[in-house]
């Protein structure tokens, strides 16, 4: 997954991703992740509404599932091994790229 800097939204996702992982989703304001993306607090209500807003929206684009559906609807040879060991080696490249939004999914299923 690409994050284009230059994009407001991708600005946001990747510093609320950030915040979120090293200081936990509660400590975080949507204030701080405005700041660290370099934006005003209401641009960021304007593109997401809400702090969980920006947190879904970051792990619906982060996540793997969109890109594990394009590895199978593009890669898959009908070889089982061929297959099985291409399909292991990217979800886990894709899970070690994707490490921060998989902790703070984990850490916030506590907080449910």
């Amino acid at each position: 997954m690409v994050v284009d800097m230059t994009d407001t939204s991708d600005r946001l996702l990747f510093s609320a991703i950030n915040l979120i992982a090293e200081k936990g989703y509660k400590a975080v304001s949507t204030k701080e992740i405005a700041k660290e993306a370099s934006v005003s607090e209401m641009t960021l209500f304007r593109h997401f509404g809400t702090k969980q807003g920006i947190l879904e929206a970051a792990i619906d684009r982060f996540y793997y599932s969109t890109s594990m559906k394009e590895l199978f609807d593009k890669n898959i040879v009908w070889d089982l091994e061929k297959d099985l060991l291409m399909i292991s080696e990217a979800y886990h490249k894709l899970m070690k790229k994707n490490q921060k939004v998989i902790l703070i999914a984990y850490k916030g299923r506590k907080y449910n």
